[in-house]
C-alpha cells in the first residue's frame, strides 16, 4: 500500500508541478 501511495503522490506532484513550470515559463517569456 505504501509503495502505491508514493507512486500516486509522485504522479500527482509531476502533473501538478509541470503545468506550473509551463505557466511560469510563459509568463517570463511574455514579460521579457
Amino acid at each position: 500500500v505504501g509503495s502505491s501511495w508514493s507512486g500516486y503522490l509522485f504522479i500527482l506532484s509531476w502533473f501538478g508541478v509541470y503545468p506550473l513550470l509551463t505557466v511560469a515559463y510563459l509568463t517570463l517569456f511574455l514579460c521579457s
